[in-house]
C-alpha cells in the first residue's frame, strides 16, 4: 500500500509529517485530511491562530506533491 503524508503549512512555516499513512489512493489520502480538519482547527483557534490561513499538503514516497488542501475548503467560507 502506498504511503502518503499530510504536512501541516501555514503562517508559522512547514510542520512536517514524518511518520506518513498507508492508504489505498489519493482519494483516501484527502478524506482523512479533511476529516481531521475540525479537530486540527480547534487546536489552532485555541492557540489563537486562524484557521483559515493553513492548508495540508498532500505527499506521496520522496515528497512528490499530490495536491493541497486548504482548510477554508474543509470549513467552509469565513464569515467576515
Amino acid at each position: 500500500m502506498p504511503s502518503f503524508y499530510l504536512h501541516l503549512y501555514g503562517p508559522l512555516g512547514l510542520q512536517q509529517d514524518e511518520t506518513g499513512f498507508e492508504l489505498e489512493s489519493v482519494e483516501a489520502a484527502y478524506l482523512l485530511a479533511y476529516h481531521n480538519v475540525p479537530r486540527m482547527a480547534a487546536e489552532l483557534a485555541r492557540q489563537r491562530l486562524d484557521p483559515h490561513q493553513f492548508k495540508i499538503v498532500i505527499t506521496g514516497k520522496r515528497n512528490r506533491y499530490l495536491m493541497t488542501l486548504p482548510f477554508s475548503e474543509a470549513l467552509g467560507a469565513k464569515v467576515q
